[in-house]
């Protein structure tokens, strides 16, 4: 086969750049550059500075992952930067450096994987190789104008070859083939989509590699269903999204009729849910799988502001905007700035989230957030009933796609029922880091010394699998529920979690659980390493930089407790003393309260407590089916929970699968069925909210007065 270098000299030459915008776009992206987006672009300027006059390294180093990290930085970090200022500024000294780099690169005779040319093949290409196509790609389209004809076909070659081998690779089988929710998949798709469109009008086979690897995009976005999470968290939802997402505008500008279908795709449309819910008020994330409370992951997903100002200007999203302007203010990176300002759209404003709901489910990843507000004071509790990959992947198990679903897992946890919680600036209940994928490492339960499958197996066909069972959100109080038995292996008959938030920042827990047979039981509960911890065997005190966290059980009681430490988090174990086929556990979290502060728990009951704490008193019991709940004198109420809180001039109800509640004698509300409700009177104003299979009247006592409310099927929301 002739080189490329041989027939370059026959090629017309194509528009360019085109990619993401033609000559003609420039003073539009100039004119955002030195307005709303002049932070991004002096951020640009500097780190350009800093390397101008670096020398590319002349090989890569290292293991594989060493030598994939030096594709991403400091080649496609500073190739895209030198390439960008190179076109709104018009100086050849970031021209020239660009030149440099990209050369350099494409001149490499391999990267990571082993490549033969004479066989259109390469063993063991991957992810270096997607960034290395989407870094080259960049300098291709954007300095073409200032390339001579050697250095076009040295860089449309190695594109060529890179696009070829990777459609190859899609076909032939390398590990990451068809492991559709593994973020180093989406690399070398991204990747190969990118170079091949850059190369498309001059290179006639290349429209089928970026078809090739939108085909497998869409493959992927089918196994993720339409909830808008990542199996990933929300750390490998910024390495995923940055390494797509340049490829998906350059293709739907190309494709105008395949890009519209598209941008119909649920998960798309409502990704940036899961980005804005996962996030906390100063800026971090609360984040299941390998995550960091930076919420980002290595170079191009150091945060996710590129990737939400494309959202933000594809659906006109402006609580995309507003995100993207926060994360770009807590963590500025100049590694992908540029992209920011190619994405976005000034014309899309930015709107603050304070309107939108306190909560968010996202059914088929089984997750849900849940938060009392959205400022620094807020509480926010993270809940994952886990199936690893969701639902939707979950019912694709088979013995043929073992090896794809299996391969999608490696940065994803076994967490079924784990929950997380921030309060007023600290990590409360600290999630799992990065690479703690075993049960042991969450916020959850251990049968026999055992946690969770942490992988699909023919010999556990329907497992792993937890779901969320109830959800409910409302301005004063939040729930979510799920069951988890499935995640562990057979004979766990239930294990059902129900988590409650209200107002005034406390966190209930309730767990009921059975098994076929005796079992021993282990709950953890982590703190960060460095919380100073005191155990017992009602719960624990934790306290970490000023802040202090109370954990307490009404049941069960008895419990042996104790502390293990790695190196990110500590554990603290409560075991029952003995084996056991049901068991419910009953706590209440006070989260991140004053170092000084003394809060008042009294557990009247094996399901009750009676608090006073951050200015609120607060009663509460629990059921595990609907009953009778009781606390002596303060509380009277059927179904799973009530929980009643005053605080200040604001007083509080959340009740769950019930129709009556009384509280200190007073019967607050009765219904003619079963309803959720949160009931909250403010100074003069009175909001209820109701969730009801069926239409429903509700009686309620406001101030000593009654008024009806007649509530739909469904969720309503009702204010006096």
């Amino acid at each position: 086969m002739p080189s490329m270098a041989s027939r370059s000299s026959g090629i017309a030459d194509a528009v360019h750049p085109s990619l993401f915008f033609t000559d003609a776009d420039l003073d539009a992206i100039r004119a955002r550059a030195a307005s709303s987006l002049k932070p991004q672009l002096d951020a640009l300027i500097q780190d350009a500075a800093a390397h101008l006059d670096e020398a590319p390294p002349s090989a890569l180093t290292g293991d594989d992952e060493a030598k994939g990290d030096q594709v991403q930085s400091p080649f496609l970090h500073l190739i895209l930067n030198f390439s960008f200022l190179a076109l709104i500024t018009g100086e050849a000294r970031y021209r020239e450096a660009a030149r440099r780099w990209a050369l350099s690169l494409a001149r490499m005779p391999e990267l990571v994987g082993v490549l033969d040319p004479a066989a259109r093949r390469c063993a063991g290409c991957g992810y270096p190789e997607g960034w290395a196509l989407t870094a080259l790609a960049v300098a291709y389209d954007w300095l073409y104008p200032h390339l001579d004809a050697d250095a076009r076909a040295v860089l449309q070659d190695k594109i060529r070859l890179l696009s070829e081998v990777l459609d190859d690779a899609t076909f032939a089988g390398e590990w990451w083939t068809g492991a559709y929710l593994h973020h180093d998949t989406w690399i070398p798709l991204g990747g190969l989509g990118l170079g091949a469109l850059s190369i498309a009008r001059e290179v006639p086979e290349a429209e089928a590699w970026a078809a090739r690897a939108q085909h497998e995009l869409e493959a992927a976005l089918d196994w993720l269903d339409g909830d808008g999470a990542w199996p990933e968290g929300p750390c490998g939802w910024a390495f995923a999204l940055a390494s797509v997402v340049p490829f998906w505008e350059a293709y739907r500008r190309r494709f105008p009729g395949r890009g519209r279908a598209l941008l119909d795709s649920a998960w798309l449309a409502n990704t940036w849910r899961f980005r804005l819910y996962s996030s906390v008020p100063d800026g971090r994330f609360l984040g299941f799988g390998d995550c960091r409370a930076s919420g980002g992951y290595q170079t191009t997903g150091f945060e996710g502001a590129p990737a939400l100002r494309w959202l933000a200007a594809r659906y006109r999203n402006p609580y995309a905007q507003w995100l993207a302007e926060r994360e770009w203010e807590t963590l500025p990176n100049p590694y992908t700035a540029a992209w920011e300002i190619v994405f976005d759209d000034p014309s899309v404003g930015a709107l603050p989230p304070d309107d939108l709901p306190r909560g968010a489910a996202f059914e088929n990843q089984a997750m849900a957030f849940l938060r009392t507000g959205w400022d620094r004071a807020a509480t926010v509790l993270a809940f994952r009933g886990a199936a690893l990959l969701g639902r939707r992947a979950t019912s694709l198990v088979s013995a043929a796609r073992l090896e794809e679903l299996d391969n999608s897992t490696t940065h994803v946890h076994a967490d079924g029922n784990a929950f997380g919680v921030w309060s007023r600036g600290e990590f409360a209940i600290a999630l799992a880091h990065y690479g703690q994928r075993e049960t042991d490492r969450q916020n959850s339960l251990l049968v026999d010394g055992r946690g969770q499958y942490t992988a699909f197996d023919v010999d556990h066909p329907g497992r792993p699998e937890g779901h969320l069972t109830s959800f409910f959100t409302s301005e004063a109080a939040s729930l979510v529920s799920a069951e988890a038995a499935g995640c562990y292996p057979p004979g766990l008959q239930r294990f059902v979690r129900r988590l409650y938030l209200i107002e005034p920042g406390v966190v209930f827990v309730h767990d009921d659980i059975a098994a076929a047979a005796a079992v021993e039981l282990e709950w953890r509960f982590h703190v960060d390493r460095g919380a100073a911890v005191d155990v017992r065997s009602d719960g624990f005190t934790s306290v970490l930089e000023g802040a202090r966290t109370v954990v307490r059980l009404a049941s069960p009681g008895g419990l042996r407790a104790g502390t293990l430490t790695d190196v990110w988090n500590r554990a603290v174990t409560l075991m029952l003393p003995e084996r056991t086929t049901q068991a419910q556990l009953v706590a209440v979290v006070l989260p991140s309260l004053p170092v000084d502060a003394a809060p008042s728990i009294a557990t009247p009951t094996g399901n009750a407590f009676v608090l006073e704490a951050l200015g609120a008193s607060v009663v509460a019991a629990f059921a595990a089916a609907p009953g009778t709940l009781h606390v002596p004198g303060r509380l009277e109420a059927d179904g799973t929970a009530a929980i009643a809180w005053t605080q200040g001039d604001t007083r509080g109800l959340l009740a769950v699968d019930s129709t009556r509640c009384a509280v200190d004698g007073e019967v607050l509300f009765t219904a003619g069925g079963p309803v959720t409700l949160s009931y909250t009177r403010r100074g003069s104003t009175v909001r209820v909210a109701v969730a009801t299979p069926r239409a429903v009247r509700i009686d309620l006592l406001d101030a000593g007065s009654r008024f009806t409310v007649r509530a739909p099927a469904g969720v309503s929301t009702h204010e006096r």
